[in-house]
């Protein structure tokens, strides 16, 4: 979906923004990229917190926040004309988005540390790749089409491989990780009564 909607325009000299802020209703597409990276990084990163059943409020505040943003952020209008407070404001989520998306992850590496170490330092691996990557892209792209392409695929990606990593632990098991989830909630919610 990012490579669809990034070709829409010039992949180097535009932004995703840039793609859905023009006329030709590309906002709407923007908007649903927005929202399926959002939800694709927030549930993939949750659903191996519990597999490895591990629950961190931190990484799972911290991550919600940058979806938030990304999503804040599709849903601002981009267009320094007409709103150039809007459009501030819009590349300032962008970045926070980022930032915040790239820290959780890391965050949740760390908890990976805690769960077992081969599987960490394996999926620690695949994301300074992914960090190398995102970088490069960025030092010969800056903030465009091509460098958001690369940033929503890297990530997904990285979320695809870290939970074949987890996945084929011998630590896993499905069944206890999620009696460990639901057991999480009912603690949880005895606490809100």
């Amino acid at each position: 979906y990012s490579i669809l909607f990034g070709t829409n325009g010039d992949l180097i000299l535009m932004t995703f923004s840039q793609v859905g802020g023009r006329i030709d209703g590309k906002l709407e597409s923007l908007i649903i990229w927005g929202i399926l990276c959002s939800i694709y990084f927030y549930y993939g990163i949750d659903y191996m917190l519990k597999l490895i059943k591990r629950e961190n409020n931190h990484v799972t505040t911290i991550l919600a926040i940058g979806c938030g943003s990304l999503i804040l952020t599709v849903l601002l209008p981009f267009n320094t004309m007409m709103y150039p407070a809007s459009s501030e404001i819009h590349n300032d989520l962008a970045r926070v988005a980022i930032v915040l998306i790239i820290i959780s992850v890391l965050m949740f590496i760390l908890e990976i540390k805690k769960f077992d170490r081969k599987v960490f330092v394996k999926c620690l691996v695949v994301y300074i790749i992914s960090l190398v990557i995102l970088i490069t892209a960025f030092i010969f792209f800056s903030v465009s089409s091509i460098f958001q392409i690369i940033f929503a695929s890297i990530m997904s990606y990285f979320i695809i491989i870290a939970l074949l990593i987890i996945e084929k632990c011998e630590k896993i098991n499905l069944v206890d990780s999620f009696m460990f989830s639901e057991s999480k909630k009912q603690e949880n919610s005895k606490l809100l009564i």
